[in-house]
């Protein structure tokens, strides 16, 4: 869990970055300082429907950059780096699991109907992934800060394709 005042989730990112290094020696541990989604799976996280997502990298392991990252739409035939800015999630928690030690639950909490379901969109957005291989799941709640028509008109061109 993190929580919000800023000193002490920088204790606890502290904390997760020295649990990464010594669980993962072999691997580069980044900050993740945002979401991209398809804009199917953004709006299951707009209507409360999903409160995770999974995330894969096959050489390094993520921790959140921030308390509150960004969430992004990607259209389906939009270029990749082209991407909408809909809301603002806080992270409640991060944890890391196989790929074969995902579960039914962590598929409900993803938004999917089955694991399954789960399991095959992971490997359509990230290829191969083998069972062994290490996942990064994020829970997160959605901000309410800001208003829902000014967050939707925020278009937005990233630079980096690190999604």
């Amino acid at each position: 869990m993190f929580p919000t005042p800023p000193g002490l989730y920088d204790a606890a990112l502290e904390r997760l970055k020295t649990r990464l290094a010594d669980e993962f020696p072999e691997r580069s541990s980044v900050p993740r300082e945002r979401f991209v989604m398809t804009e199917r799976l953004a709006d299951k996280v707009l209507s409360e429907q999903k409160s995770t997502t999974i995330r894969y990298d096959r050489d390094r392991v993520e921790y959140p950059a921030g308390p509150v990252l960004p969430l992004y739409a990607a259209a389906e035939q939009a270029p990749h780096d082209e991407y909408r800015c809909l809301a603002r999630l806080r992270v409640l928690s991060v944890r890391y699991s196989t790929f074969n030690g995902l579960t039914e639950a962590d598929a409900r909490s993803d938004g999917f109907s089955s694991l399954d379901e789960l399991l095959g969109t992971l490997q359509h957005f990230y290829g191969r992934i083998m069972p062994d291989d290490t996942v990064c799941i994020y829970e997160f709640a959605l901000e309410r800060t800001a208003t829902k028509q000014k967050t939707l008109a925020w278009n937005v061109v990233l630079q980096s394709a690190s999604v």
